[in-house]
């Protein structure tokens, strides 16, 4: 298949080649001229208080940023009612045919929907995305051998195999048709639940896995519902929706778009083109968002201006621009929101509106604090301007912090760069390695080595920590060496970083080892640095042995005799809390007075061992399984007593006072034990 160059806003080519499924969604949506909103450029307008489910803390969330990672909330920012999807930069690729095929395939409504039947609509509009998402974009998708030809990885994600879907599809193998089958056999099944539930008069799940639509539209209901029954959304869609955007009247008329989009996937004809334009999509976005100010805003005049403007959007979709003109008018009479934020819609839209800088700004400084010291809040702003313009022009799936530092290496480079780079390293790292923090380096096999997951090399021109102690200081001049560093970050399991600088000759053999295994001896690196960087986690083996070998297991360090053996609980010389002394004196051999167990070591009487145990051999070569039966000679024709039985029986007789448990004499049972002491000198004849 060869590499089609879409031109979607927001939609990367590479991500719409990945597989023939991924590029017959890119097709449909280039000819609906559909497009995504990049989520962190886009400003998240609050919803009214009324359109939110009340005592659903489950259903609540807000946009915030955590290290550069900007938290989306599953039912709150997604509409299935908006064909324009989402582009989120910490999002796999996965989800850019995902989103365009929610567009395309649209929702259903009318006035006379119940809430059962929003919650249909629900599962019917994410039907063909989920199926894309988990089976038709799996045919010929590129996998690391790890996961080759075994579908999607749910909420595992496998950095390696992000990084060969970018090379476009695979050949076809035969196991391609049971995908494909798979994901037909899903489309039935939650067809014929829906339908089901139609005439049971009741939703009915299908499960697939963890897959659960069905309750994944309830959850969507619950958060939605107040908004889709709202007269504003009524008018609303009655001024810009209708079949020409993909809203259709009937859940039949859905089922039948479903049907036709999924065709395509199967290889079949096209489905018809939605023909709103751009142009409209734009429109409509911009009225939704100028309808939710107006439904928080209490001026009368206020909600009538801005009713107005819908209105002329409605019958002039081209001039968007005017309507940011008046709207500005309006914001300097009434109390509204800034004009920046209504117009940060995630996509240039003209007269410098499309992007929410205070967003992406807050966004840099979540993850490189030292940064934003270094450049202060207004040149940090200023700079994030800048980066905004660079940065809707290439969507990328990276976080904010390296896509900023990509923006000063390209336009200065410098200090600042290495520094943007060094705090974006270290907070938004791959995951950690799983087989380097379970087997590392033990019973390693073989020559082969490869470089572990989480680990990477970066270039800096200065010392970092000096820079940044500098930068803390508050010093008005600042005193840095300069001097290229070569470090290496080791992302650890519990979310730690290890860092350590390097020589350049291990930099540039970590760089090979990017592109796949070698042979330790073909890196060129000393063994002690080699060494250095097994023990950090940043080499790792790629196979283990199963068994030692016998001659390894002779060398196997084992507990001496001689050894003083280590004592449980308090070890002190001050007198010990009365709880503490029945502890100790519990752990104290019966021969030991407990006024001596405090002291900092205890030392335990002369074993007694029994004339026919005196020849044992010493306890390191005792055969442990010559001794793990024993028999005690105890009557097996009685159970042992059962005092909880006892007194339960009694408790359901009524009895007030049950038996007490019956004294066993233990002297019948000392000719079956013998009991050994081991002094710190080894065990002694007796």
């Amino acid at each position: 298949m060869a590499h089609t160059r879409f031109g979607i806003t927001n939609a990367p080519d590479v991500e719409l080649n990945r597989s023939p499924a991924a590029h017959v969604i890119g097709a449909h949506a280039q000819a609906s001229s559909l497009f995504l909103t990049h989520f962190e450029h886009r400003h998240h307008l609050p919803a009214p208080s009324y359109w939110l489910p009340q005592d659903r803390p489950d259903l609540d969330g807000e946009v915030r940023w955590q290290r550069g990672a900007l938290k989306e909330h599953k039912f709150l920012h997604f509409r299935y009612d908006q064909p324009l999807g989402s582009f989120h930069p910490g999002h796999r690729a996965k989800w850019t045919a995902h989103e365009l095929c929610h567009g395309l395939v649209g929702f259903a409504w009318n006035p006379q929907m119940t809430p059962f039947s929003h919650v249909l609509v629900a599962r019917l509009a994410e039907l063909l995305p989920v199926a894309l998402w988990y089976f038709f974009d799996e045919l010929q998708l590129r996998r690391c051998p790890l996961h080759y030809l075994q579908g999607a990885l749910f909420q595992e994600q496998c950095v390696y195999c992000e990084r060969l879907a970018t090379e476009g599809p695979r050949l076809h193998e035969p196991e391609d048709e049971l995908w494909l089958q798979r994901g037909i056999d899903f489309l039935q099944g939650e067809l014929t639940a829906v339908a089901r539930s139609r005439r049971f008069k009741r939703p009915l799940p299908h499960r697939f896995a963890t897959l659960d639509l069905n309750s994944d539209a309830m959850a969507f209901t619950a958060q939605n519902l107040a908004r889709l029954e709202d007269p504003i959304f009524r008018s609303f869609v009655e001024r810009f929706h209708g079949p020409h955007t993909g809203m259709w009247d009937h859940l039949d008329d859905l089922e039948g778009r479903l049907w036709g989009i999924s065709e395509a996937l199967k290889g079949g004809l096209s489905a018809p083109p939605l023909t709103a334009g751009r142009q409209h999509w734009v429109a409509q976005d911009v009225a939704w968002r100028l309808l939710t100010v107006s439904a928080q805003c209490e001026d009368q005049e206020a909600i009538e201006a801005l009713e107005q403007m819908v209105d002329y959007l409605a019958e002039q979709p081209q001039d968007t621009l005017g309507v940011t003109r008046l709207y500005s008018s309006l914001h300097e009479e009434f109390y509204l929101p800034d004009p920046e934020d209504v117009f940060a819609l995630g996509y240039d839209l003209g007269g410098g509106f499309g992007s929410d800088v205070n967003q992406l700004a807050r966004g840099v400084a979540s993850a490189c604090p030292a940064l934003e010291i270094a450049l202060g809040a207004d040149g940090l702003r200023e700079q994030v301007s800048a980066f905004a313009t660079w940065d809707l022009l290439r969507p990328q799936r990276l976080p904010i912090a390296r896509r900023f530092a990509m923006f000063l290496r390209e336009t200065g480079g410098g200090p600042l760069s290495d520094l943007a780079t060094y705090e974006a390293s270290i907070n938004n790292p791959d995951p950690p390695d799983p087989w380097s923090a379970c087997l590392a380096w033990r019973d390693a096999d073989g020559e082969l080595i490869r470089r572990a997951q989480g680990v990477e090399v970066i270039q800096v021109g200065v010392d970092m920590d000096q820079l940044i102690d500098a930068l803390r200081s508050d010093q008005e001049e600042l005193e840095v060496t300069e001097r290229l560093h070569h470090l290496i970050i080791v992302n650890k399991p519990g979310g730690m970083r290890e860092i350590s600088e390097v020589s350049p000759e291990a930099a540039r053999s970590l760089e090979l080892l990017n592109d796949g295994p070698m042979e330790r001896s073909l890196l060129g690196m000393s063994p002690d640095e080699l060494s250095s960087l097994a023990e950090m986690g940043a080499l790792t083996p790629c196979a283990w042995r199963t068994e030692r070998p016998y001659e390894e297991l002779e060398q196997v360090e084992r507990p001496q005799v001689d050894q003083e053996l280590p004592i449980e609980g308090p070890v002190t010389d001050e007198p010990l809390p009365d709880a503490l002394w029945l502890e100790a004196e519990r752990q104290a051999p019966p021969s030991v007075d407990p006024a001596q167990s405090s002291a900092t070591s205890l030392s335990y009487p002369p074993a007694q061992v029994d004339e026919e145990q005196a020849d044992l051999p010493p306890y390191s070569s005792i055969d442990v399984d010559a001794y793990r039966s024993v028999d005690l000679e105890l009557d097996h024709e009685r159970p042992p007593l059962n005092s909880f039985e006892a007194a339960l029986r009694s408790a359901i007789a009524g009895q007030s006072d049950p038996p007490p448990p019956a004294e066993v004499d233990m002297s019948q049972y000392e000719d079956l034990f013998v009991f050994k002491d081991i002094d710190k000198e080894g065990p002694e004849d007796e």
